[in-house]
């Protein structure tokens, strides 16, 4: 992935890489997610397409 990921705004015990683009993202505790925002953001627009809700949080 070409564009910027903004950093995460978390305590620093709780980044990890994305699952997709190895960017640094939210991964642990609260709110943790295994994907960045925009990747995040890619995977809901792809389930939008597809009619589905996405499963990503």
């Amino acid at each position: 992935m070409t564009t910027a990921v903004p950093a995460p705004q978390c305590p620093l015990d709780q980044v990890g890489l994305c699952a997709r683009c190895q960017a640094k993202a939210h991964r642990y505790g609260h709110n943790g997610n295994p994907l960045c925002s925009p990747c995040l953001a890619a995977a809901r627009a792809q389930q939008a397409k597809k009619g589905r809700r996405a499963r990503v949080q």
